[in-house]
């Protein structure tokens, strides 16, 4: 196990870290546009607490939605890059899921097996010639969670 060398693995944080910033710039629109969308039709003095709940309901809505699917993945990214170790990761099969190819990977920490899966598909392109089953990668793992991991298709270890 060695230090995680961001250079060699760069595209997989690269593309989470831009959709997690594509995500909250989108979630900060919306807000905006809701508050707008529902203030500048009623004149100051009919402001009615009814409506401001509303928006507040709704960009509250808004909010809770990106911390629920979207923060957690680009945290887990973040932290995969700053405490990501190394291990020797194995193919195990392919998975088909609604209309996207994954592969399950297994590695192992500190004499636990983990096991995992991963997209193939990095900037809309897929990733060739990944032997499977049986294909030993480059796994990246969360220190202290290796449950955050990331096998790194680009880099076959020996």
């Amino acid at each position: 196990m060695t230090l995680l060398d961001i250079s060699q693995s760069k595209y997989i944080f690269q593309q989470n870290i831009i959709v997690g910033f594509i995500t909250v710039s989108l979630a900060i629109c919306i807000s905006i546009f809701l508050g707008i969308h529902f203030t500048k039709k009623i004149k100051p003095n009919q402001l009615k607490l009814k409506d401001i709940g509303k928006t507040v309901l709704l960009i509250l809505t808004v909010w809770i939605i990106y911390f629920s699917f979207f923060f957690t993945s680009f945290l887990d990214t973040i932290n995969l890059k700053k405490n990501g170790k190394e291990t020797i990761g194995k193919t195990k099969e392919w998975i088909y899921s609604d209309g996207y190819r994954l592969v399950k990977y297994t590695f192992e920490v500190d004499g636990v097996n983990y096991t995992e899966q991963s997209g193939i598909t990095y900037y809309g392109e897929e990733i060739k010639d990944i032997e499977c089953p049986n294909g030993n990668y480059i796994v990246i793992y969360e220190f202290g969670n290796p449950e955050n991991s990331a096998i790194d298709f680009k880099r076959k270890a020996k």
